[in-house]
């Protein structure tokens, strides 16, 4: 033994020596380990969205600029941190109706609306003074990109919230993305040290010009520089703020595109508003107070709805006889869905630092504001209503979503929400005739029908388990069904069958048919996977995909 040859009185301190040695190696192969995938963005200049990835194993992602370079955001926040009790005690049956946007047999007015969530004078005038204060502080703010103040964005790129099964379900979307024929770089954003995979985000992402951006290696602990709890819906928002990309298209982590989203970002509806959001099927149900909250004006003028083209008795009630979100001044009727969002960062910066705000004081306060509990309560009204608020321009799509699903036992079942094409809607809005200040048009001569391009997988996810389990595709007399019925016909290509190959490909090593992806079996490499026996799920997979093929639309 080594310690042999030294003298006797000295080898404690050797051995101490060489302890405290192994304990530094080891803490610090762990701490490189989980941060090394930092990627060196490198643009062409023959194009504006082609930015490749190149890994950089080894290196650390958390730097003094990293740490640093958003406290401009965090100090802003902080300062004008509202201080209130959580609005989210009041749950439970203060919640407001849940109704379709078109539907006609029920008045969402002032006075109902203002009555479903108990809102004192005291938490008001709280709210009410935080907001201003952090309005007038992003007004005057000179920082022009949402982002690390010491970095520049550049180019478009596709970004994902990933972390366990969300990384899971963002891989089938990349996939499906790559067979489009897309080739944008992407980032899949990890919010925690938990959901952080290195071999996703060092050996697989990086095959599909993607990166992953980790919030605690950009911006550090962030329980201890906001004062707020950070999770689940305000991620979307963190993840445009430590973006590399200038322009954005956001993505749920279960919503594919039928076609190359690449075109979006040349579009006429892009290129005037920089923000585009998709409508949700929910009515509105937004209380009142957030306009004075916010600052907004109402007037008890209707600017849309069925009451608008009508004449209205001198009696007539605004605050009872119609729907508050018809008036003047209010955010449009139907409320937005967030599974899709188009936005630039340059252009957009105070609208994203406004919706920000609203999402790290959403749990507590502004999502219940903003919904009262009705249906899709999070931050999917945070952007449209910040870009309200700052007067920038933007564009919700006109035309609603098309359920998507199957009949079975005489019953609809909708598996997906279809959302529309963006450039199509934009061009027929422009050449329409607008009914008033309504969002909806009187369609023009040469109107032409918006293709379906967003598939929003939202129920069920893609999860063997669920889909198995569940009897979402095969019932149980053992009866395969199609989930998405007239897809192929939306996509001009067998959308569904594609979609199970994919995932069939990424998982099942008996699979020996079409697989449309880029390695077989990257699936089981994720923490999604790990210590599940894929024998459990392949065969019935592998055996829908055989009655996929031999039963085309």
């Amino acid at each position: 033994m080594v310690l042999n040859i030294i003298p006797k009185k000295y080898q404690r301190y050797v051995l101490a020596f060489i302890v405290i040695l192994t304990i530094i190696f080891f803490t610090t192969t762990e701490t490189t380990n989980l941060n090394k995938f930092k990627s060196q963005l490198q643009s062409d200049s023959k194009s504006n969205h082609d930015i490749t990835y190149h890994s950089t194993t080894g290196s650390n992602i958390i730097t003094t600029d990293s740490n640093t370079g958003y406290d401009w955001v965090l100090d802003i926040i902080n300062k004008n941190s509202p201080g209130v009790k959580p609005l989210i005690e009041f749950k439970g049956q203060y919640q407001a109706k849940e109704k379709f946007a078109s539907d006609d047999d029920f008045i969402f007015s002032k006075e109902y609306l203002s009555n479903i969530v108990p809102l004192d004078d005291l938490t008001f005038k709280r709210l009410k003074q935080s907001h201003i204060a952090y309005l007038d502080d992003i007004l005057n703010d000179k920082h022009t990109s949402f982002g690390n103040e010491f970095k520049t964005p550049e180019g478009e790129g596709i970004v994902f919230v990933g972390g366990i099964k969300f990384s899971w379900l963002s891989l089938i979307v990349i996939e499906q993305l790559r067979n489009t024929g897309c080739k944008l770089p992407i980032e899949v954003f990890i919010g925690t040290e938990n959901e952080y995979e290195e071999e996703f985000c060092e050996q697989i992402l990086p095959r599909y010009n993607g990166r992953c951006t980790y919030l605690p290696g950009e911006i550090g602990d962030v329980s201890t520089k906001i004062d707020a709890k950070i999770n689940g819906y305000q991620y979307k928002n963190l993840a445009f703020l430590i973006s590399n990309f200038k322009k954005i298209l956001f993505l749920d982590a279960d919503n594919c595109p039928l076609f190359d989203p690449t075109p979006l970002f040349k579009s006429k509806a892009f290129q005037d508003n920089g923000l585009v959001i998709w409508p949700d099927v929910w009515a509105r149900t937004t209380h009142p107070k957030y306009y004075e909250i916010a600052g907004l004006e109402i007037k008890n003028k209707i600017i849309r709805g069925p009451l608008q083209s009508k004449p209205l008795n001198e009696d007539f009630d605004f605050n009872t006889q119609v729907n508050f979100h018809d008036l003047e001044g209010t955010l449009p009727n139907p409320s937005s869905e967030s599974g899709m969002i188009l936005v630039d960062k340059v252009k957009h910066v105070k609208t994203l630092l406004l919706s920000l705000y609203y999402n790290i004081y959403g749990p507590n306060l502004y999502y219940s504001l903003f919904t009262q509990g009705s249906a899709g309560e999070g931050d999917k009204e945070t952007f449209i209503a910040a870009a309200t608020v700052l007067n920038t321009s933007y564009y919700q799509v006109i035309e609603m979503f098309k359920f998507i699903g199957y009949h079975f036992n005489e019953k609809f079942s909708s598996k997906a929400l279809g959302q529309f094409d963006p450039i199509q809607d934009y061009k027929n809005y422009q050449s329409g005739t607008k009914i008033g200040e309504d969002i909806r048009l009187i369609k023009s001569s040469n109107y032409i029908e918006p293709k379906v391009f967003f598939m929003h997988l939202s129920y069920p996810k893609l999860v063997p388990f669920a889909l198995l389990n569940d009897n979402e595709i095969i019932k149980e007399n053992q009866q395969h069904i199609r989930m998405y019925r007239g897809s192929t016909e939306l996509a001009g290509y067998d959308f569904e069958l594609q979609i199970f190959q994919i995932l069939t490909s990424l998982l099942c090593e008996n699979y020996t048919g079409n697989s449309p992806v880029l390695e077989n079996l990257l699936g089981l490499k994720l923490k999604e996977y790990w210590g599940q026996d894929p024998n459990t799920f392949c065969p019935s997979l592998i055996e829908h995909v055989k009655f996929l093929e031999s039963n085309p639309e």
